[in-house]
């Protein structure tokens, strides 16, 4: 499995055509959580983001 996701990285979360300034909250088990800079939890299996969609 391809980890590119790192605990504290900043990232640009794409969600419905709009980049959300966000950061990597955690990531293990194959679970990433990323929180934007507005407060919204994203929480997904690694295998379900690409790096298309988190920059």
């Amino acid at each position: 499995m391809d980890n590119f996701f790192t605990e504290g990285a900043r990232v640009w979360l794409k969600e419905d055509d709009q980049y959300l300034p966000s950061t990597v909250s955690t990531c293990s088990g194959g679970v990433v959580v990323i929180v934007s800079d507005y407060g919204q939890f994203i929480k997904a299996l690694q295998s379900e983001r690409t790096r298309e969609g988190v920059n």
